[in-house]
């Protein structure tokens, strides 16, 4: 659903669908805004031209998020809404880890997630950015199982082999 013009006639011109929606845990304003910052994107993906989420509340305080799609159905907002997003780290054709099974912890503080080093590109700055994650021991186990026989290329360009640099087991 592409938009045909330029003009944004947003939802009360054109129609659409208002959706709220209630958390099924009670999350922190951090986990929220991750919430509707990852919504975003995987709304954005499907081209819709006016697409609203941002967090609101009630009267006593508990926290909801409000979805607004202009354009779309009730059904094609419902699709969207309710597929469950799924996350692989593959090694070629090997499956390290999935999300909801293997992953325990994901770093979202600056304690455990950092910029490492940006550098000057054509057009403004590429950063490398790194956060930690805790992964079962299965997980772990088959990471260093895929990735032995591996190299890992330093800065200086000279191939060092990857059981040094193997992760730690926990």
């Amino acid at each position: 659903m592409l938009a045909k013009t330029n003009i944004r006639k947003g939802l009360d011109l054109q129609g659409g669908t208002r959706v709220i929606l209630r958390p099924e845990t009670e999350m922190n304003s951090t986990d929220i805004d991750s919430l509707i910052e990852n919504m975003k994107q995987r709304l954005n993906v499907y081209g819709f031209s006016d697409i609203v989420v941002k967090s609101i509340s009630d009267l006593s305080g508990k926290s909801f998020i409000l979805v607004e799609i202009a354009g779309a159905s009730d059904q094609e907002v419902k699709d969207l809404i309710s597929k469950q997003g799924k996350f692989e780290a593959k090694i070629g054709n090997n499956t390290v880890f999935k999300g909801g099974e293997d992953i325990k912890r994901v770093c979202k503080t600056a304690e455990c997630s950092y910029i490492e080093r940006c550098s000057a590109v054509s057009n403004g700055y590429a950063c490398r950015f790194s956060f930690s994650i805790t992964i079962s021991v299965d997980a772990a186990q088959r990471q260093a199982e895929y990735t032995k026989d591996l190299g890992v290329t330093v800065e200086n360009g000279e191939p060092i082999p990857y059981s040094k640099h193997r992760p730690l087991l926990r």
